[in-house]
């Protein structure tokens, strides 16, 4: 337990009101301990008493509101006294001499909080309360008296002290702060004696002080008198006072000419007044020990009880506590051993006052918790699985809340569907006081009729193929669902797959996000079981499952340039009206890294991010996503005056092709980055789109939309390189089923799977010779195989070999001179050739031919020739005679 806390010391004095009855108000025996000194009282009426005892019986005691000894700590002795403080679930505890602990009041075990006297004082800080000025006061060895707690809030209360100095016995009041971010100077104020007086029994110097509801607290001082035991003065202040101004506080005239000695006080919890136990005379209360009750206006008192009528000798009362319904104090008599409970009302049983389900509900969700509120504050004790039941043998758990005085009954398991039950709570139900119910208390409701939900749509949807391989799985439900029984032993996919499961209730959609891209070309079955139920506790009727098949292999790629922003601008185009960077750049803001976009955050202003992206036509799967943080100032719950859209442009004209997605100030994340929904871009494949952000903000209550981890992933197919190679010297063209073709050496990318016919096709003046290589299979001119591999194959084609044809035979020859060493026959072809062959060859022959025009190195036709008919003589000069060739 920590705290930060600041000081402050004042003298004041105490007045109240007084409730009906009072007259009435039985004193009892409440417990018989060695010297007991403080008791304080919890929201539960337990009751805990401090012994003095030095006999081995000395300690914290913990008792039940009937007095029943619930836990002891025999090690926590010196005379104490407690406040305690429901917020932090402790009491706090002031020795004597300054110790300050703070107590658990399970366990009683007692830890040091502060030393008071610990605490510096500056000088000249105190004030003097009779003249309003600033004196030094010597906190030399104080002693300390009692203490009192004022909350106002759950993190911020107030702590008064009472004491007084060893040095003049001057009395103070200290205020403690408590406070979580705040640690303020000292500030004292007291109430210097002008005359010194005897110092009073240590007894005397514990005078009491109680704070109300309304910050009105109340305390006592000593008057100055000429020796023996000097009365008290009873004076008031605000628990408010500035630090730096103090005031003077307001004494009690009520009491004025009353003598009132060492007391114990605190605060009355129904009527803002105050108790307390005193020596005191001239209130018509007998011989002088007296319970009075003051008023909060502080001009009332009222005799509560005559302690000094029990005829048990000159009795002191030392300490007062008052139980949680402001229905009996607790006070201790130490000179007398005794606890003393007095009951202030003649008591009324309590009641139940409200209840849930309300007697005679229908449709009464199966998974309901009963509750029952109560008058009065009860023994928690008495609320078990005995007393508060629920009929047709259901079991559960009883729980009670002290701070509200309700009772909840949690069925183990959620009711049956359409079946009226009966709650009972029994007279063994008792207040703080012991007081049970005047007679059961019973009511009955039926449960709704319990119409199972079911899974309205999938993604992916049944039997699909060619599914991604990073793939979110997602399941929506007719009615909204209780997430908590939405998780991955709920929501499975098979093959051994693990992953994240998250739902979403205002879309009643539960997605499965896998650990790991899922394998390729692989069925997989996922199951949302009969464990996934709505929030009336119905679960679906039958388990739901469906499947569907990966894309065959591949490869998933972001298509997106940069975008975590982590390059900065990089691959993004921008603009803003307000002139604003848009990229930034801050770990402590960003969702991963420290690059994120940032739009919007001004008055009436436009602002986009856009990139545009060439999507593969071979892409089996296009799925876009994004991360976003939307913090806003707009405090509507109902329309939407900021926005930001995600759409799909056309980059050439500007036209909007789609809008995936539009987000506004309704859709506040607060601090925290959500995932938006994927979005299936498979139809853009094969086109370039743009894909752009633009936010529109109006003039006031700015809305601020941060982006970050933009992905476009697209699923591209596995490749494996096929080379074709032509290893002849003649020329041809090899074709495919797939529609490429190439005549020279080619390196092609080719999907996996894809099964190939590879047809060669020979040029003029050329033959085809086969195929070598990876080829599965050959027929003919054709070359069969599938890729599953890289693969090489080899085309060869040669040139048709020089030759002459004689009467009746064709005959081939290696080289030109040989063809043209052999007898030319008439009416045989010639065909002129450009090469760059020079040979010495005997062409005087005169011979009838036929010229077939031109043709170059690789037997295509040539231009500049004509097709002649005739004879033609061969002669030196006439034809250059390396340009003749013969076929």
């Amino acid at each position: 337990m920590k705290f930060k806390f600041s000081l402050a010391i004042i003298a004041v004095l105490i007045l109240g009101y007084i409730p009906t009855n009072m007259a009435n108000a039985a004193v009892t025996q409440f417990a018989s301990l060695t010297y007991p000194k403080g008791v304080v009282v919890d929201q539960q009426g337990n009751v805990y008493v401090q012994s003095l005892s030095i006999l081995g019986d000395g300690g914290l005691y913990k008792f039940s509101p009937d007095g029943t000894l619930l836990a002891r700590n025999p090690n926590l002795f010196g005379k104490i006294r407690f406040v305690v403080d429901t917020v932090n679930n402790v009491i706090w505890a002031l020795e004597t001499k300054g110790m300050l602990y703070a107590i658990n009041p399970s366990t009683l075990q007692a830890q040091q909080f502060v030393n008071l006297k610990s605490l510096s004082i500056p000088q000249g800080a105190v004030l003097n309360l009779l003249t309003g000025q600033s004196v030094d006061l010597l906190m030399i060895d104080p002693q300390y008296g009692d203490i009192a707690l004022r909350r106002i809030d759950d993190s911020r209360f107030d702590m008064f002290i009472t004491g007084q100095t060893s040095a003049g016995g001057i009395p103070f009041v200290i205020r403690l702060r408590f406070r979580p971010t705040l640690v303020a100077d000292i500030v004292v104020a007291s109430f210097p004696l002008p005359n010194p007086i005897i110092p009073p029994p240590l007894d005397t110097q514990a005078s009491g002080i109680a704070v109300n509801a309304d910050g009105k607290v109340l305390t006592a001082l000593p008057r100055n008198v000429s020796g023996g035991i000097s009365p008290f003065f009873l004076a008031t202040f605000n628990a408010d006072f500035p630090e730096t101004n103090v005031g003077r506080p307001s004494f009690v005239s009520a009491f004025s000419n009353r003598q009132v000695y060492t007391m114990g006080m605190t605060d009355s919890v129904s009527d803002k007044g105050y108790y307390i136990v005193a020596t005191a005379q001239g209130f018509g209360c007998g011989l002088g020990q007296s319970v009075l009750h003051v008023s909060e206006s502080l001009d009332n008192f009222t005799c509560v009880a005559d302690l000094s009528s029990l005829g048990l000798g000159n009795m002191t009362p030392d300490d007062v506590a008052v139980g949680p319904d402001n229905s009996c104090l607790y006070v201790t008599m130490s000179a007398n051993n005794l606890v003393l409970r007095i009951d202030l009302f003649s008591q009324t049983a309590p009641t139940v006052t409200t209840t849930t389900p309300a007697s005679s509900a229908t449709g009464v969700a199966l998974n309901s918790i009963i509750t029952a509120s109560f008058s009065k504050a009860m023994n928690a004790s008495t609320l078990t699985s005995s007393t508060f039941t629920l009929n047709n043998g259901v079991t559960g758990n009883v729980n009670y809340n002290a701070s509200t005085n309700t009772a909840t009954f949690t069925p183990s398991a959620i009711l049956s569907a359409n079946t009226t039950y009966t709650a009972t709570i029994s007279t063994g139900v008792k207040d703080t006081t012991g007081t049970p119910l005047a007679a059961n208390k019973t009511w009955s409701f039926t449960t709704t009729a319990g119409v199972p939900p079911t899974v309205t749509s999938t993604v992916p949807t049944n039997t699909a193929t060619t599914v991604a391989l990073n793939s979110i799985l997602t399941a929506t439900f007719s009615k909204v669902m209780n997430s908590s029984t939405i998780n991955t032993n709920t929501f499975t996919l098979n093959n051994g797959v693990t992953g994240i499961v998250t739902y979403n209730a205002s879309t009643n959609t539960a997605s499965f996000t896998p650990s790991a891209n899922l394998s390729a070309s692989t069925t997989y079955t996922a199951t949302i079981s009969t464990g996934v139920k709505d929030t009336t506790g119905i679960p679906l009727a039958a388990n739901k499952t469906w499947s569907f098949t990966t894309t065959p292999g591949g490869t998933t790629t972001n298509l997106l340039v940069n975008g975590d922003f982590e390059g900065g601008a990089t691959g993004w185009g921008k603009s803003s009206s307000g002139g604003y960077f848009i990229i930034n750049n801050n770990n402590n803001l960003s969702h991963g890294g420290s690059g994120f976009a940032l739009l919007g955050g001004y008055d009436s202003g436009t602002d986009s991010l856009y990139q545009d992206i060439t999507i593969p036509s071979d892409a089996s799967t296009v799925n876009a996503r994004f991360w976003y943080d939307i913090v806003t100032e707009e405090t509507t719950t109902s329309a939407a005056y900021d926005t930001m859209q995600l759409v799909i442009k056309n980059p050439s004209t500007g036209a909007v092709l789609q809008t995936l997605t539009s987000l506004n100030n309704l859709n506040a994340t607060g601090t925290s980055w959500a995932q938006s929904s994927q979005f299936d871009l498979s139809s853009y494949k094969g086109q370039t789109i743009r894909l752009q952000f633009t936010t529109s903000t109006d003039n006031s209550n700015v809305t601020f939309f941060l982006v970050d981890d933009v992905s476009l992933y697209a699923t591209l197919p596995l490749k494996h390189t096929l080379t074709i190679i032509f290893p002849g010297n003649g020329k041809g063209t090899v074709t495919s089923n797939i529609g490429f073709a190439c005549g020279i050496n080619d390196i092609l990318q080719i999907a996996e799977g894809t099964p190939l016919f590879l047809s060669a096709a020979e040029n003029e003046f050329s033959d085809f010779t086969g195929w070598s290589g990876d080829c599965n299979t050959i027929s003919g001119n054709t070359c069969n195989l599938t890729m599953a591999t890289d693969k090489t194959v080899n085309a060869t084609f040669t040139l048709d070999m020089a030759h002459r044809a004689r009467i009746g035979t064709s005959s081939y020859f290696p080289t030109l001179q040989d063809a043209y060493n052999s007898p030319l026959s008439t009416g045989k072809n010639i065909l002129a050739w450009a090469t760059g062959f020079i040979e010495s060859l005997n062409c005087n022959n005169q011979k009838d031919v036929t010229i077939d025009g031109g043709y170059n190195d690789v037997y295509s036709g040539k231009s500049g020739f004509s097709i002649l008919q005739g004879v033609l003589t061969v002669g030196t000069g006439s034809l250059t005679v390396e340009n003749l060739v013969i076929k």
